[in-house]
């Protein structure tokens, strides 16, 4: 254990022991109605937040098994160069007539060759180019929580706020549930303050999460205004910012209309999450890069590859939105725990020695 690591927990463990132990002295205790109102308000506030406290941990590092556990578009977010096109299959030469020479079974005649068979479709869409750098950047700070199904990977077991988030949300719990003793309201503001300041730099992750939705939108709006129709005469397209405050779902119908059927496009606006309409969204488009090829349509490939550029940080964005979303319960618990509670002490620890 670092140092620092090891004089923080000392002090944890020593500011907890101020609101737990109880006072031998009676006279430096604050009387006992203030802490027997204190010791209530606590009460009210554990009731409040439910199960909340004692889950808000495990919500955090828990992966959800409706998540794909990978990217939708794998092999597009991180292209391979010269990746070769999907050739026909050629059929097999069934032999019909056999007969025996020199103790070796030969063939005297084959059927009649069929036609080549038709490929199967690709698994995945081939976008190009690579990402641009603040694309890639998006969608490196989101590809660990894709991988893992939406569990945090700030707070996994290597996680960079591991220790101080299992830390402060396991001895906040412990504080609000102590038995009641006249000494309870000593040391109830220190320890609220070193708890707050003690989860500063999570604060400013979960800032930081917060801008990066915002970043991941306005480029997936970017890509999808470069793949919108021709507006009629007299009317003008929406700007990037604008699109960036749709929905991910209808920004998704967006960025494949006019590639895909207009059938398709509908299905993909009617899903319920921007994942499941991504998902929708791509055996179509794989459809339509493949027919594009084989008409040698280099117009409608170009636009397909577009819309692949959208969809592609469409799901950066959805993922963004995921961080963001299992945060934010969180920070609706534990964040702003050491101020409810200091308010809490504020207003009931009010006797004098």
């Amino acid at each position: 254990m670092q140092r620092g690591t090891l004089m923080g927990a000392v002090a944890f463990s020593s500011l907890l022991g101020i609101g737990l132990a109880l006072d031998a002295s009676a006279q430096s205790a604050p009387p006992a109605s203030c802490s027997t109102a204190y010791h209530a308000a606590l009460g009210e506030l554990r009731k409040s937040k439910g199960d909340d406290v004692a889950s808000a941990m495990t919500a955090l590092r828990a992966a959800d098994p409706t998540l794909p556990g990978r990217w939708i578009y794998a092999r597009s977010v991180f292209p391979k160069a010269g990746r070769a096109a999907a050739l026909p299959v050629a059929a097999e030469r069934v032999c019909i007539d056999k007969i025996k020479v020199a103790g070796r079974v030969r063939c005297a005649k084959y059927a009649e060759p069929q036609a080549e068979r038709e490929p199967e479709l690709p698994s995945e869409l081939t976008i190009s180019p690579a990402p641009t750098n603040d694309e890639m950047r998006i969608l490196k700070a989101v590809a660990d929580l894709a991988d893992g199904r939406g569990a945090i990977p700030d707070v996994g077991n290597n996680g960079r706020y591991m220790w101080v988030t299992q830390r402060a949300t396991n001895d906040l719990r412990l504080y609000m549930t102590q038995p009641a003793h006249p000494a309870l309201c000593a040391g109830g503001r220190e320890i609220t303050d070193f708890y707050a300041n003690a989860l500063k730099p999570l604060q400013k992750r979960i800032d930081d999460v917060g801008d990066l939705v915002k970043r991941a939108r306005l480029l997936a709006a970017v890509r999808v205004a470069a793949v919108l129709p021709a507006p009629v005469e007299g009317a003008t397209l929406p700007p990037a910012p604008t699109i960036a405050g749709l929905p991910l779902v209808e920004m998704t119908a967006d960025a494949v209309r006019g590639v895909v059927s207009a059938e398709d496009a509908t299905a993909v606006l009617g899903e319920h999450s921007p994942l499941a309409a991504l998902m929708r969204a791509k055996p179509a488009l794989i459809a339509a890069q493949v027919a594009a090829d084989k008409a040698g349509d280099q117009t409608m490939r170009e636009r397909v590859l577009a819309s692949g550029r959208a969809v592609r940080m469409i799901e950066a964005a959805a993922y963004a939105e995921i961080y963001a979303s299992r945060y934010a319960k969180f920070s609706s618990t534990i964040m702003v725990l050491p101020r409810e509670i200091q308010a809490a002490h504020a207003k009931t620890c009010t006797c004098e020695n």
